[in-house]
């Protein structure tokens, strides 16, 4: 009966991981060299190449640094113009009209916070370390930190709030997942819908590897991220949405039934063995 009772609540836990994750697809084109983290709805995207970081607009690059830094890296834009990023991977910062404004969450005793998307609201979404140095995403609306949820439940791994929509309704999340390695995802409504990896239409990126990173997020739902190719340096890509997102089993669910039927045969007593003929 033990057996039995873990194999209902691994049941239970299987149809409730299945709800959450949910598969987008995307069609990727290539961006200039660079790492490329985020997009307004006005086509400007941002990112950094080496220790500097840069706007790209229409076709040019415009370099962006803290003053004083060692690095800058940008991360996030809006419509407005407004810019979020880190600098020395320590400190987030705000630029606006000009200025730089640095961006800490309190209380992580000196540990990184970085800020890594922003909307016309100036909501501002990122990732802070606490004391064991473990990341947490957080939301900073109205001069208030507010932890975002910790999805580590279904899909356990390192996760950063990486973009947010201009209603605030919509926020990409990036797992770095032991079971399904650099996963992209975005939170609405209390779900989870899986935007990669095995979603991605990747046939117009020359020499694609693997993605390196899901980074931002506009209003129409494009995302732009950096892959690694097979030969060359690391390149940006733009992921425009081809498919909505539609259930998805996922590699979870799939190993609670592994389990399942596992501890069903250990109550009957039957040991696992292949089946005849093997």
């Amino acid at each position: 009966m033990k057996h039995l009772r873990i194999a209902m609540m691994i049941f239970s836990g299987m149809l409730w991981a299945g709800d959450k994750a949910r598969a987008a697809s995307y069609f990727l084109t290539p961006l200039p060299e660079g790492d490329f983290h985020g997009i307004n709805n006005n086509g400007q995207m941002v990112g950094d190449f080496g220790l500097q970081g840069f706007l790209y607009s229409d076709g040019s690059f415009t370099r962006i640094a803290v003053p004083g830094a060692y690095s800058t890296s940008v991360y996030g834009i809006n419509d407005r113009g407004q810019i979020v990023g880190s600098f020395d991977h320590t400190h987030g910062f705000l630029y606006s009209d000009g200025s730089f404004t640095p961006i800490d969450v309190p209380e992580t005793g000196g540990l990184p916070t970085e800020a890594y998307g922003i909307n016309d609201n100036g909501q501002i979404v990122g990732f802070f370390a606490d004391a064991t140095r473990g990341p947490h995403g957080f939301l900073y609306s109205g001069g208030t930190f507010t932890p975002i949820p910790d999805f580590s439940q279904p899909l356990p791994g390192s996760l950063a709030a990486k973009g947010i929509t201009g209603d605030g309704q919509t926020i990409l999340v990036e797992c770095r997942c032991p079971s399904t390695g650099i996963t992209g995802f975005l939170y609405s409504g209390g779900n989870l819908s899986m935007i990669g990896p095995r979603n991605l239409d990747t046939a117009a990126l020359p020499n694609f590897y693997s993605v390196l990173e899901y980074a931002g997020i506009n209003d129409s739902g494009e995302i732009v991220g950096t892959y690694i190719p097979a030969i060359g340096p690391t390149r940006g890509f733009l992921g425009t949405p081809t498919v909505a997102a539609t259930p998805e089993p996922g590699t979870l669910p799939l190993l609670c039934i592994i389990a399942m039927v596992a501890a069903l045969r250990q109550t009957a007593g039957r040991p696992v063995s292949p089946p005849k003929g093997a």
